[in-house]
């Protein structure tokens, strides 16, 4: 990773931004919610390179300024995929990396067995984190949806 300009999208509280940079990148990231902009600038420093941003907005980042884009844990959430999908493209360089990770489709059929896998559907999950509730809603693909 070393020497390779980086965006971390939706970047949460940093913890892979923090690693990539750990590992010699150059990063820079952003995230819907300033709560979680403010956590990762509170792991890497003030001088991280975060903003608020929508990745399903244009960003607001040059053409090609990116060698690699990661967009973990963030695609799910969206119930379409084309825009951002292509403003991702647009932000890097020509023959850069995009790197997703979802979850795996099979989890939504194991959590609602009745469901149609080959469908796109919308469903929520509740969970606690640090003694708070929250609803998370995720938009299920299979493995063949664009």
């Amino acid at each position: 990773m070393s020497g390779r300009r980086v965006l971390d999208a939706g970047c949460g509280s940093g913890p892979l931004s923090a690693a990539l940079r750990d590992r010699g990148a150059t990063v820079t990231g952003f995230d819907l919610s300033r709560r979680m902009v403010q956590l990762a600038r509170d792991r890497l420093g003030p001088g991280a390179d975060l903003q608020v941003a929508d990745v399903a907005a244009p960003l607001p980042y040059r053409d090609g300024a990116f060698d690699d884009v990661v967009a973990a844990l963030v695609l799910h959430y969206l119930e379409d995929w084309a825009a951002p999908v292509s403003e991702l493209r647009r932000v890097l360089r020509p023959g850069g990396r995009l790197i997703v990770a979802v979850n795996h489709p099979i989890i939504y059929k194991l959590i609602h067995p009745d469901a149609d896998y080959f469908a796109v559907a919308r469903w929520s999950d509740e969970y606690t984190f640090d003694g708070q509730r929250a609803t998370l809603t995720y938009w299920h693909r299979p493995l063949r949806a664009r």
